[in-house]
């Protein structure tokens, strides 16, 4: 996992307990503004700011949720395992694009919707990292 991984998902772990709202909200907004999220968001035709409102929709909706660091924790390494499960090819280091495309496998209701809002499925996704 690279530096700039850890950076982001620490910043969503300290959001979301300062804030309120779901951690894994939090790292899909911090994921969305990387370079390697724009990339990605190009790839599946979804435009940032589009997506980003959702996002903080949900995150406002949510803001009463309070959640454990220990839980916070544990999805965060359940993503970390997902990412690379997920990867094809040689193993490598994780990747702020290799965590947005995660995401998509997580079960999580308002990640899964926010995914479901612009059409993007678990195949969506592959497909999007596949062709390009």
């Amino acid at each position: 996992m690279d530096g700039e991984v850890r950076e982001l998902i620490e910043r969503a772990i300290n959001r979301s307990a300062l804030m309120g709202g779901s951690f894994l909200l939090h790292l899909m907004k911090e994921l969305v503004e990387t370079v390697e999220g724009e990339q990605a968001l190009k790839r599946l035709n979804i435009e940032r700011g589009e997506f980003t409102g959702q996002i903080e929709r949900h995150i406002a909706e949510e803001r009463r949720l309070r959640e454990t660091r220990d839980w916070r924790l544990r999805k965060a390494d359940e993503l970390v395992v997902k990412a690379i499960t997920a990867q094809v090819g040689p193993k490598h280091s994780i990747s702020t694009g290799d965590l947005f495309k995660a995401l998509v496998y997580v079960d999580n209701e308002r990640i899964q919707r926010i995914f479901g809002i612009f059409g993007v499925t678990e195949s969506v996704m592959e497909g999007s990292y596949r062709h390009n």
